[in-house]
């Protein structure tokens, strides 16, 4: 997709988001699609596909959790237990299909890096990680999580690439769970594995 279509797409969902989406959820949706595009800039990239997912990466975020569970049964969504304990979990893929299948969204990466966003994947594209990042730190996130702020304090050097940035936020939540004794969903090893060793081969 080129990078006037992906504004284009980004013209026509943002009218469809900020109806169907409560405030505070496109709120966050806008400020994430800003700071993913300012991640690629920084590092002299394309910012028109970060902004894109960024700014659709919630499309199904205010749905119950009833309707996420139904929603991904009816889409074929493999269940995880975690996500079937905290269906909230679902909202990405559900989100995914949505796009797909209600909002006539083509883009592989797009609907992937929706599909992910919660956890990341090793097929993630630049743009894709910039998303992902870029939704970690939304400043009213920090807020509620100090925490976090070391990693957006990573994100504002742009001499650190964005997967580096994510290895760093993935390896957190990872320590994070294991220090409160609960389970880690697969696919964030699965994205701390590659992102580790993408880091190594870089390095």
């Amino acid at each position: 997709m080129a990078k006037l279509e992906f504004h284009d797409e980004l013209v026509r969902l943002r009218s469809i988001l900020k109806e169907i989406l409560p405030e505070p959820i496109f709120a966050h949706s806008e400020r994430v699609s800003i700071l993913a595009g300012e991640l690629m800039t920084d590092r002299d990239a394309d910012p028109a596909e970060a902004e894109l997912i960024g700014l659709v990466h919630d499309v199904a975020r205010h749905l119950t959790n009833s309707e996420w569970i139904n929603e991904a049964t009816r889409y074929g969504i493999l269940i995880h237990s975690l996500e079937k304990n905290h269906p909230v979990l679902l909202h990405g893929p559900v989100g995914a299909r949505h796009l797909k299948w209600k909002y006539s969204v083509e883009s592989k990466q797009v609907l992937d890096g929706v599909y992910y966003h919660t956890f990341g994947y090793p097929t993630y594209n630049e743009a894709s990680w910039a998303m992902f990042v870029a939704d970690k730190i939304d400043p009213e996130k920090i807020i509620r999580n100090r925490a976090l702020q070391p990693i957006a304090e990573m994100a504002a050097d742009r001499n650190i690439p964005v997967t580096d940035i994510a290895l760093a936020y993935t390896e957190f939540r990872v320590a994070e769970a294991s220090t409160e004794g609960l389970e880690v969903h697969p696919l964030l090893l699965a994205a701390r594995s590659f992102l580790s060793s993408k880091h190594v081969q870089l390095g």
